[in-house]
């Protein structure tokens, strides 16, 4: 069932199509809409609401029209993650379009982002790698290690208006490389630009854009092979956040991890047929490694012992508790791919942590404080806050005269 609430006048196609996917989290959705009205205000922006009430809806309805559209969809409640998300692309009429999650922030100057972008003919903006640039935490999120040091802050590592082309396919071996540490610099639509037109070619060539369990890998993976130009733009028109209740927030605090059955997250997912290569359990790394290999297969890429050993390697580093499910996907994948195969995928896996493991505490050393080096602004209580913080913080984007 779809059900838009409120149209502006704005019918036809615009430059910029911004979705919010969004489950019974009306006050992080409710800011992240005020917030992308007020830093893109010629936008088109989809929510894509499969909450169990109507708050959300009702709240959409009240709303002052504007010059851009705002479209609500109502979509169904036992979506899943996956489903939400392609339903909502259908919606999008943008030139250009952006997933976000409810409790992240459409960043300053987004249209200019993307009216330079279709200037000179790019693909795809990706606005960060492996690190953030800018990042806004909620207030009530906790950390393991700093305990409330990050609640209701907004960090700012880097925001210098730099831009480079990168290859899609390199970044691809770096995100696999880094198996649930993020998606390097590949092309993606959540939490990044990509034209409209590539993401139509995506779905010609692979059948959808999103699969597996994790939306954000298996679709990146799909746009790194067909998109031809990505550039990396070192400015936070997309700043990713964290509450309390998402699974950046519960990452920080290290209580997302849950057994396969009991985890509401993947029970949405109506006859999944799990890679047995793959631990059987909810996590971070699971979940991203089952929808990483899912979406080289679907993409004709081949998936190595290397790559389930380095999947292994990060479940056996930060869920020790779920060793017997480890093990279980180890010896299946010996089966399938040889034992002294195996053995060898396993030793480098666990060299390559233990360097990532030693740079990432040197400067953790070096800076004990949550962030790091980081500039840390606090007081910040919602994201309509942490964009007109952040605006006043970076200096404007200014497009190039061409690239071309």
């Amino acid at each position: 069932m779809s059900t838009p609430a409120m149209n502006s006048p704005s019918t036809g196609p615009c430059l910029l199509s911004i979705v919010i996917p969004t489950r019974n989290r009306f006050d992080c959705a409710s800011a992240c809409i005020a917030a992308g009205r007020l830093a893109a205000p010629h936008a088109q922006i989809v929510i894509a609401d499969s909450s169990d009430s109507n708050e959300l809806q009702d709240h959409v309805a009240t709303l002052p029209q504007v010059t851009g559209r705002l479209d609500y969809r109502r979509s169904p409640k036992d979506a899943n993650v996956v489903e939400n998300f392609e339903f909502a692309l259908t919606h999008c009429v943008g030139e250009y379009v952006i997933f976000v999650g409810d409790d992240d922030v459409v960043g300053p100057q987004i249209e200019d982002v993307a009216a330079w972008a279709a200037r000179d003919g790019i693909d795809a903006v990706v606005p960060y790698g492996n690190r953030f640039g800018v990042a806004y935490y909620w207030p009530g999120v906790d950390s393991k290690y700093f305990g409330d040091a990050y609640s209701g802050k907004v960090f700012v590592w880097s925001a210098s208006g730099d831009r480079r082309e990168v290859d899609p396919m390199s970044e691809l071996r770096h995100a696999e490389q880094h198996v649930g540490r993020g998606l390097a610099l590949l092309p993606r639509i959540y939490h990044g630009l990509v034209r409209r037109s590539t993401l139509t070619e995506v779905s010609a060539r692979f059948g959808a854009l999103f699969g597996g369990v994790s939306p954000d890998i298996y679709s990146a993976i799909l746009i790194a092979c067909v998109a031809r130009r990505v550039v990396f733009l070192d400015f936070p028109f997309f700043i990713p956040g964290a509450s309390p209740r998402s699974e950046a927030g519960s990452g920080a605090a290290r209580t997302d991890r849950v057994s396969f059955d009991d985890s509401p997250y993947l029970k949405r997912f109506k006859n999944l047929r799990w890679n047995p290569l793959v631990p059987r359990f909810f996590s971070p790394y699971t979940v991203w490694g089952y929808s990483m290999v899912e979406g080289m297969r679907t993409a004709g890429l081949p998936v190595t012992a290397l790559t389930y050993a380095r999947i292994y390697v990060r479940c056996l580093a930060y869920c020790f508790g779920y060793r017997r499910e480890i093990m279980a996907a180890v010896r299946q994948c010996g089966l399938q791919f040889g034992r002294g195969t195996m053995r060898a995928a396993m030793a480098r896996a666990a060299l390559e942590e233990v360097s990532h493991t030693l740079r990432r505490v040197l400067p953790r050393l070096l800076a004990p404080r949550a962030g790091g080096w980081a500039r840390r602004h606090g007081e910040v209580v919602d994201s309509v806050a942490a964009l007109r913080l952040v605006t006043s913080l970076v200096e404007p984007f200014r497009a190039p005269r061409s690239e071309r």
